[in-house]
């Protein structure tokens, strides 16, 4: 009993050095030593969730989404229920243009977490791309609902009744999305 506890021990320590120093090196922005270090934790541990959504995210940040895609799949086959990983793949889905695929996933993520602000934005954003400019209105008013500060979904609630030709509702989420810091990043 005490050696199968050491060696879990040892190999959960490892797993925590290669996460902790993998974290380090993408805070430096240093992703593609961070993806070397999270390879080699997989190549022990090619189970373990976090080192495969940690690579997700160092491949994520230097725009290679299909290793990214892969990455997070294998995060969530891993670990089922969570929610940022799922957010994380629809992220990536949505800059590969899948945005069906995206909206599944965040559709995922809202059955895990409905009251978090973050997947119905990503939600209403993703209906956007798809012309479902209705959809996208009922989840970004859901999105202000549990963050009534956040100008970037008064933004795009805003574009999405610009596309319905709702002008005046269009006028009253932009200029709110203004009041509240929005920059015009997007």
């Amino acid at each position: 009993r005490y050696d199968t506890l050491y060696h879990y021990f040892n190999i959960h320590m490892a797993d925590n050095a290669y996460i902790n120093l993998s974290i380090i090196k993408m805070n430096l922005k240093k992703f593609d030593e961070a993806i070397v270090i999270l390879k080699k934790g997989l190549k022990e541990s090619p189970a373990n969730s976090d080192l495969n959504n940690n690579l997700g995210y160092a491949y994520y940040s230097t725009a290679k989404y299909d290793s990214a895609l892969y990455a997070f799949s294998k995060a969530i086959e891993y670990q089922p229920n969570s929610a940022s990983y799922y957010t994380n793949r629809g992220l990536t889905k949505y800059s590969l243009k899948d945005f069906k695929g995206a909206l599944a996933d965040y559709s995922r993520v809202l059955a895990i977490d409905p009251n978090s602000a973050g997947p119905w934005y990503n939600s209403g954003n993703t209906k956007i791309m798809l012309n479902d400019f209705e959809g996208a209105i009922s989840d970004l008013s859901t999105a202000i609902k549990i963050n009534p500060k956040w100008g970037d979904a008064y933004f795009h609630r805003g574009i999405a009744y610009s596309r319905l030709y709702k002008q005046t509702e269009s006028k009253e989420d932009l200029n709110r999305a203004l009041e509240l810091g929005y920059k015009g990043n997007d």
